[in-house]
């Protein structure tokens, strides 16, 4: 059995630091990781590496300066860089250092598996040293003028996303925060209720429409928490549904204008997934049946779930116009039909129905398009039954 490969994972994100870790394990690696630089360099000076995996932004240093660094010891490290948005001048940098990829979060497993085993058959015993260099093929000038354009609207998407990214990071502080409010005015009003007990009716709707504060931002919390886990555990289709359909009804058009009609398998079978990843799915999904009849007075979305003798279906139907022909091969595709934002603030940035795809394929699940008999656009979630191994 060849040794294994030695890869070091420089990257502050836990989870996706703890997904690479697991995911280059069942790969014959031998993984190591860091959460700054300067870690990483400390441990690269203690030992060889065949592979950096870094990103390109540490809480410390600048990536490719801490690259820079271990090339001073070994100058044909390969590595790769992981950014969630790098502008070009970022990209062009570490491609000219000889980066073998510059992957975008979040990034497609299979391309990381196929990136890094590139990188270990470059010290074949029968290889040329010269092989030890990035492979990179010179871009034709409209293939250039392509991963141009794309870089460009990625960086665009990012800056109409910014506020809401900015929010989804804090939340678990701010939730937190709030918790801490609501926990001191409670008590407060208890107080207050006993030395004036002629307000106790009063005092009592206010304290009831703190607890539904209360329990709404513990709902949040839990979506948090529960959606950065990215561990596998057994789920319920159903459960994630129900969840997500609560908290879409904080989306004012969802909750004034679209009706929901379920028909859900019970009992329905579980699948073995990460929750963050199929509930996210699940959202941009149903957002899409959503965005596709703001322009109607009303709208419907129908959802069922079933199972066979392997899989596990949710099936999503909206009002709406439905698919177009293109949009049947091409919805899936990152980027489609382009980055737009309509009078109310919504973005579209045509990477929903992607990441959908890319999170359920990680699961071994899929998802297809369709029209239903009434010209409304139909989405088919598949998943797996569990194949966890011993």
């Amino acid at each position: 059995m060849p040794a294994k490969k030695r890869v070091l994972v420089v990257e502050d994100d836990r989870i996706v630091k703890s997904s690479l870790a697991r995911l280059l394990q069942d790969s014959n690696c031998q993984i190591e990781s860091a959460t700054s630089g300067q870690e990483g360099l400390a441990r690269f000076r203690q030992r060889p590496f065949d592979l950096v995996l870094t990103d390109l932004k540490l809480p410390d240093m600048d990536g490719m300066d801490m690259i820079q660094n271990m090339r001073q010891q070994d100058a044909d490290l390969p590595f790769m860089v992981l950014t969630a948005f790098g502008d070009k001048q970022d990209a062009l940098r570490a491609l000219k250092m000889g980066a073998m990829d510059f992957l975008q979060k979040p990034f497609d497993i299979q391309q990381v598996l196929v990136k890094t085993r590139s990188a270990f058959q470059a010290d074949r015993p029968d290889s040329p040293k010269a092989s030890l260099e990035p492979v990179m093929k010179k871009p034709s000038d409209s293939q250039a003028q392509d991963d141009k354009e794309v870089l460009e609207q990625l960086i665009r998407l990012h800056g109409l996303l910014a506020p809401y990214t900015s929010i989804g990071r804090l939340t678990g502080g701010i939730t937190h925060n709030i918790n801490g409010i609501l926990t001191g005015l409670m008590g407060h009003l208890e107080l207050l209720k006993l030395k004036r007990a002629d307000l106790g009716q009063e005092l009592d709707g206010v304290m009831e429409l703190a607890r539904k504060i209360r329990d709404n931002v513990g709902e949040l919390s839990s979506k948090f928490e529960a959606e950065t886990q990215s561990e596998p555990v057994t789920l319920n289709l159903n459960q994630i549904l129900k969840s997500e359909l609560a908290f879409l009804r904080a989306e004012l058009f969802f909750k004034h204008y679209i009706t929901v009609r379920l028909d859900l398998q019970d009992p329905l079978p579980g699948v073995w997934a990460a929750y963050g990843d199929i509930s996210m799915a699940i959202e941009e999904i149903i957002m899409n049946a959503i965005d596709v009849q703001r322009k109607q007075k009303h709208g419907e979305i129908r959802i069922l779930t079933r199972s066979d003798a392997e899989n596990v279906y949710m099936e999503i139907e909206d009002g709406g116009p439905g698919f177009s022909p293109q949009a049947l091969t091409h919805a899936a595709l990152p980027l489609w039909p382009g980055i737009a934002q309509n009078e109310e603030g919504v973005v579209r940035g045509g990477m929903g129905l992607h990441l959908a795809r890319r999170w359920l394929e990680t699961w071994g699940g899929g998802i297809a398009f369709s029209n239903n008999d009434k010209g409304g656009g139909h989405v088919t979630l598949t998943l797996p039954y569990p194949q966890r191994s011993s």
